[in-house]
C-alpha cells in the first residue's frame, strides 16, 4: 500500500502547485479597479473617473500565449452627474517563472512585474527609456481570503540622480496597491493621477486599505446589452455571421491579438455576413457598438 502512496501524494502535490503557479497572474475573472483623474493646466479643465482592467482571454503573440487585458475608462467632467464610457489601449502579457512579461510593440520581453523577486532586485519601468526603474527592498508572504500570495516592498526611482518618485507594495496576482499596474510609469506623468481601489476574481477579492468600498459603479449608467449576441460558426474559416436583436444601425470591429483593427464595418440589426477569408488563422476579439453599448467576444479564425 506505502508504495502507491508516496506517487500519488506527490502527484496531488505537483498538480496543487501547478494550479497555484497558473493562477499567480491572470485567473478567471480577474479584474482591476482604479480610481483616474487629470488636470489641464491650461484651462483648470478636471477629469475624473475610474479604469477597469479585465482579463478577458489568451491570445498568441511574438510565440508566445499571452493575456489579454481590456482597459475601459469611465469619464466625467468634475462635478457632472454621469459617466462616460471610453477605452485605453488594451494590454498583452505573458506570465513566466514569477515574472509578468508585456508586449511593447516589437516582442514580450520587457518585464513588467517581477513576483519572485528578492530585497535588491531591480528592472526597469516599460517605457521609461531605462530612465525609470523597480527596486525591491523587503519581501514576504501573506495570505488573501486563506491564498497565499507574494508581497514585495518596491520603489519606483529615477536613476539619473537615484531620486525615489514613490514607494508602493507588489502583490503577487493583485498587483500595485498605489499605482497603475499596467502602466506604473503613469506616476511620472504631470497632470495624470491614478489609484488602485481594488482587485477581484473567480477566488478572492481585495480591496486596498483605507478604501471603504470599490464604489466605480456609483453613478455609471450603462444600459443594458440584449442577451443574445451570436458569431458564428466560431471557430470559423471565410465568412462571419453576427447575429443580434439589437434595433437599428451597428458597427463591428475585428482587432487581432495586438489590438489592430482588421476588419471594420456596419449594417443593421439582424445577421450580418462578414467576409473573413483573407484574415489570417488565430483568435480576435469581435466588438459590437450600437446606441445601446458595446460588446466584446471572442472569434477563433481556423
Amino acid at each position: 500500500m506505502n508504495s502507491f502512496r508516496t506517487p500519488i501524494s506527490i502527484l496531488l502535490l505537483g498538480m496543487l502547485i501547478g494550479t497555484a503557479q497558473a493562477q499567480s497572474w491572470c485567473p478567471s475573472e480577474a479584474e482591476w479597479t482604479q480610481s483616474y483623474y487629470t488636470v489641464d493646466w491650461s484651462n483648470g479643465y478636471t477629469t475624473e473617473g475610474y479604469i477597469v482592467s479585465r482579463y478577458v482571454g489568451d491570445t498568441l503573440i511574438d510565440g508566445f500565449v499571452a493575456q489579454h487585458i481590456q482597459r475601459d475608462l469611465y469619464w466625467r467632467e468634475a462635478g457632472a452627474s454621469e459617466y462616460e464610457l471610453g477605452s485605453y489601449t488594451p494590454k498583452y502579457m505573458r506570465y513566466e517563472d514569477g515574472v509578468v512579461f508585456h508586449w511593447n510593440g516589437q516582442n514580450m520581453l520587457d518585464t513588467l512585474l517581477w513576483f519572485s523577486a528578492v530585497p535588491g532586485d531591480h528592472w526597469f519601468l516599460p517605457g521609461g527609456g531605462n530612465a525609470y526603474q523597480f527596486v525591491v527592498s523587503d519581501t514576504a508572504m501573506v495570505s488573501v481570503e486563506g491564498i497565499p500570495l507574494r508581497r514585495l516592498a518596491v520603489s519606483i526611482v529615477q536613476i539619473a540622480d537615484q531620486y525615489v518618485l514613490a514607494t508602493d507594495t507588489l502583490y503577487e496576482r493583485i498587483g500595485l496597491v498605489q499605482g497603475d499596474t499596467f502602466d506604473p510609469l503613469m506616476v511620472a506623468v504631470d497632470g495624470v493621477s491614478t489609484g488602485f481601489l481594488c482587485y477581484r476574481d473567480a477566488l478572492i477579492s481585495f480591496t486596498k486599505p483605507g478604501v471603504a468600498e470599490c464604489g466605480f459603479t456609483a453613478g455609471i449608467k450603462e444600459p443594458a446589452l440584449p442577451e443574445v449576441i451570436r458569431l458564428w460558426p466560431n471557430p470559423g474559416k471565410n465568412i462571419l455571421h453576427v447575429e443580434t436583436e439589437m434595433n437599428g444601425r451597428i458597427d463591428v470591429r475585428i482587432m487581432d491579438g495586438i489590438g489592430h483593427v482588421a476588419w471594420a464595418g456596419s449594417g443593421n440589426s439582424g445577421t450580418l455576413a462578414l467576409s473573413s477569408g483573407d484574415l489570417a488563422p488565430g483568435v480576435y476579439c469581435v466588438e459590437v457598438h450600437s446606441a445601446a453599448g458595446r460588446r466584446t467576444l471572442k472569434w477563433i479564425k481556423q
